[in-house]
């Protein structure tokens, strides 16, 4: 009995320290916040099975009712797999990656988590703390949110962390780095403290509550982000349209009031949409991102339209179980479009479409989004039943899964979503269901049985803790630490410890010698490393080849990317060893990638680089203007391209000739717009520099350079004497 007591609270403590995950950031990961929190999570549950197999060992009384609400998850769940199984890419279906760190495997811990809460939080009390400290953890996330739009939030600002960065600062992401990841955890636990509050009897908790909706409500607003907006409004909207319609006191007159107000606000809404420019306050970023909720273009014209557009491409190919979990980004390549280039840049890509029932239907298929549905049928089936025994904290509970499903229509899930969605089932299970009853206290047992099949599961458990999560972290370390010695322009360390990361040999180390070999290829691109370096660093390239190539055997996430560093990888080695085996691999590798989307720009790009160092430089026009085309680029910045490749090529001339249109089209543009920005001049006169070296260093021309001074005196008349004295000394 006292081991018993002893691992129950042992549980409860872990399960309690979960609820603090979403304050977990820092350089722990490729990302500053999925992957600190994944890790985080997922141990603690790890460890807090271990201690419930053990209670589960000592008496069987704490196995779970298996409700019909633990069912629809593990079907759900299991259709997850058969999904995977049947899919383009089973281990990464199963393990996800490094960005996003979800994949079935986050799913599975979840599942174990609901179990778990479920089978040891048996009181209304617990239920009660526990959900306290999650709308608390909630609120500290909101106020570091706070802290970052009024800039005291030191991390946000602090070098050590400019390799991740705060993606859209504009816009605060609290303790999640990122607007879209926030927002809707935050709008999650408004709802869960607007329940909160219909159970408090205590009246500085009440009040307590009510500061911590107003501050996740203002947190809300300030993150700017409209599908989180939708979804709190579609939340709301639900809770006072029951209320009213329930509400007998209110006369039918007075309803009709009210219906009336709300159909005032939605036209005077679309008005101010329509005429925006009509009011001062369309100067004001917070009030024009409102008025693009009623904008029908903003949602027509925009990259989620093509995102769902390719999911519904990629369903229509395998409808029944899809092409399996985390599989969207594989399609995103496969499905992209020339179209699409109107709403997506070329150089930005989708992991997610930007819509849960769409990702459902295109990774797990009808079956799948079926089974989604069924979840919430089965919440709602029971709310709805047990509807008298708290009408508007019911009423709360349902908003809190309309907000969540709505605002999913045009966002994404992340461990944070995930984490409420969760407990909150939990909750329900163990409140609103009917639930079987429990195994009697067991005194005796077939032990011996019971051992065979917790012990072994004792044991994967742990090896989980290391090989899922602490060997990937401390390669994720090692990466971070390689980003610090680059700021400090050590070379040596920074590819150091990319490769220390690579050689540890992870779960994930696809996604590991991809940012290697990305970030290897981005220095050796701006010529940052010194020569020596530069050539032990693309025999390193040229080993990781075989591996990259067996990467595409498998079709997985960014496609084309694999393609595109195979290509340059053998473009590297050609400019050293000038063996024409690497064209012909060139050649081989880039058909392929036209093979696999004839609508990609990044292959012909490389077709176009690929010619020229063949010669062949009708063929390289037409390969770059096909680039040009697809990529939605500027002609500007492909002359200058261009111009480098030729250089390479040892073809000076017609690198010239390219450098020159680069410039001028540069210069041209600055005359027509007559603004520029200081970084506009720095790159403008550094490249004129560079330029007029480049023609005196291969050409013995001073001609050309002087032409080149009176372009930029021409375009940039109040700085004639700066550029006589910097520029023009060079000549």
């Amino acid at each position: 009995m006292k081991y018993e007591a002893t691992l129950l609270k042992w549980i409860k403590w872990g399960v309690i320290l979960t609820i603090f995950m979403p304050l977990v950031l820092g350089p722990f990961g490729i990302t500053l916040s999925n992957w600190p929190k994944a890790v985080f999570f997922r141990i603690l549950v790890e460890i807090i099975f271990i201690l419930y197999l053990l209670l589960v060992y000592i008496n069987q009384k704490y196995l779970p009712g298996f409700s019909f609400l633990i069912w629809a998850n593990i079907i759900f769940f299991g259709i997850l797999f058969l999904s995977a199984l049947l899919g383009v890419n089973f281990y990464r279906s199963f393990f996800g990656d490094l960005y996003r760190a979800e994949g079935l495997v986050l799913h599975l811990h979840f599942l174990v988590f609901l179990i778990i809460v479920v089978a040891v939080f048996s009181k209304i009390n617990d239920w009660t703390k526990f959900l306290k400290i999650t709308v608390i953890v909630g609120a500290l996330s909101s106020f570091a949110g706070i802290l970052q739009k009024i800039g005291t939030l030191p991390f946000y600002k602090s070098n050590p962390f400019s390799f991740y960065g705060v993606a859209l600062p504009h816009r605060i992401s609290g303790t999640w780095t990122n607007p879209d990841f926030f927002a809707p955890y935050i709008v999650l636990n408004i709802f869960l403290v607007f329940y909160l509050y219909t159970l408090e009897k205590n009246k500085r908790w009440k009040n307590i509550l009510i500061f911590i909706s107003a501050l996740n409500i203002l947190s809300l607003i300030l993150s700017e982000t409209r599908a989180s907006w939708i979804g709190f409004g579609a939340g709301v909207i639900f809770f006072f349209a029951v209320q009213l319609s329930r509400l007998s006191f209110f006369s039918l007159k007075a309803k009709k009031a009210v219906l009336a107000g709300f159909l005032f606000l939605s036209i005077a809404g679309l008005f101010f949409t329509l005429n925006q420019e009509g009011f001062f306050l369309s100067e004001n970023r917070l009030i024009k991102k409102v008025s693009t909720l009623f904008d029908v273009n903003s949602i027509l014209y925009s990259g989620r339209l093509a995102g769902w557009k390719i999911a519904i491409s990629a369903w229509r190919d395998r409808p029944i179980l899809g092409w399996g979990p985390e599989s969207y980004s594989f399609l995103f390549d496969k499905y992209f479009r020339e179209e699409y280039l109107d709403y997506i840049p070329e150089s930005i890509f989708f992991d997610r479409p930007h819509n849960k029932v769409l990702e459902i239907m295109a990774t797990n298929g009808t079956i799948g989004i079926l089974a989604y549905i069924g979840l919430f049928s089965a919440i709602f089936y029971c709310l709805i039943k047990n509807y008298r025994k708290n009408p508007a904290g019911n009423l709360f509970l349902m908003a809190l899964f309309i907000s969540y499903f709505v605002q999913n229509l045009f966002i994404f899930d992340t461990i944070g979503t995930y984490f409420i969605f969760f407990l909150a089932m939990g909750f329900i299970n163990n409140f609103y269901f009917n639930k079987p009853e429990r195994r009697p206290a067991e005194k005796r047992g077939n032990y011996l049985l019971k051992a065979i099949i917790i012990f072994p599961l004792i044991a994967v458990s742990i090896l989980t803790i290391y090989s899922l999560n602490l060997k990937p972290t401390i390669a994720c370390m090692d990466f971070v630490k390689g980003v610090y010695n680059l700021e400090a322009k050590d070379y040596e360390k920074t590819i150091s410890y990319f490769y220390k990361g690579v050689g540890r040999a992870t779960l994930l180390n696809n996604d590991f010698k991809k940012e290697f070999i990305e970030r290897t290829l981005l220095l050796l691109n701006n010529n940052t490393l010194p020569q020596g370096l530069s050539e032990r660093m693309i025999k390193i390239l040229s080993g990781l080849k075989a591996s990259v190539e067996k990467s595409l055997e498998i079709p997985d996430r960014r496609q084309i990317t694999y393609y595109k560093m195979l290509a340059i990888i053998n473009e590297k080695e050609y400019l050293i060893s000038g063996d024409e085996n690497n064209l012909k691999e060139m050649e081989r590798i880039l058909n392929e990638a036209v093979n696999f989307n004839k609508e990609k720009a990044a292959p012909y790009q490389m077709l176009g680089v690929l010619r020229i160092y063949q010669k062949n430089f009708q063929e390289s026009d037409y390969f770059f203007q096909k680039y040009f085309d697809l990529s939605g680029r500027d002609r500007i910045s492909i002359w200058k391209q261009m111009g480098v490749v030729y250089s390479r090529a040892d073809e000076k001339d017609k690198a010239a000739e390219n450098f020159k249109k680069y410039l001028i089209g540069e210069l041209t543009v600055i005359r027509v717009n007559k603004t520029y920005s200081r970084q506009d001049l720095q790159r403008i006169f550094s490249f004129s520099a560079d330029l007029i070296k480049f023609h005196i260093e291969n050409f013995n021309d001073r001609e050309e350079p002087k032409e080149i001074l009176v372009r930029l005196i021409d375009a940039f008349p109040e700085y004639e004497n700066w550029i006589n004295a910097n520029i023009g000394i060079l000549i």
